[in-house]
């Protein structure tokens, strides 16, 4: 069975470990869990009385690994399974186990999907923007860059609200 359980050993091993050679040592706990929660424990077999949990994963992992080791073995983790197997099916149906695992590769669960809700299309809407953040847009809806983000400085040398611009002149000449 040893040939049959490889390649799933070798994905989840593998599984956020980066190593550059695409082999990690052996499972190691996070990975073990992970591969328990994807395939048995969600399973139909473990629906029983008998039922394994995380903590069951976390207990027997701890268990079954060399002392001192962070990580099964691929023999480890045939023997673990085979535990498993005897405490949901039985006693001479622990080999059962391992048709839920084999062929099998790491889920992705919980990754973050594009929103498909109309609240996007409101966001993004010009028409409905009002005050200062209206006046950065042009009547077609499209930005206006830098102009409609920042006063331009006229350097004129008048203060911004000055109301008589350009009347010094004409007051000095009389």
């Amino acid at each position: 069975m040893s040939k049959e359980l490889q390649s799933v050993f070798e994905a989840y091993s593998a599984q956020g470990v980066g190593n550059v050679k695409g082999k990690a040592a052996g499972l190691n706990n996070k990975n073990f869990v992970k591969l328990c929660k994807d395939h048995i424990l969600s399973s139909d077999a473990n629906k029983g009385k008998k039922k394994i949990t995380t903590t069951d994963a976390d207990i027997d992992f701890s268990k079954h690994v060399t002392k001192g080791a962070k990580t099964l073995t691929l023999q480890q983790f045939e023997n673990l399974l085979l535990v498993w197997g005897e405490k949901i099916y039985g006693v001479g149906k622990e080999k059962e186990i391992f048709s839920l695992v084999v062929d099998k590769k790491p889920m992705a669960k919980g990754v973050t999907k594009t929103s498909k809700t109309g609240g996007v299309e409101k966001m993004t809407d010009t028409s409905g923007y009002t005050g200062s953040h209206k006046q950065r847009f042009g009547e077609d809806g499209k930005g206006l860059g830098a102009a409609g983000r920042a006063d331009i400085a006229e350097n004129s040398g008048y203060v911004g609200n000055y109301k008589g611009q350009g009347t010094y002149e004409k007051k000095a000449d009389n």
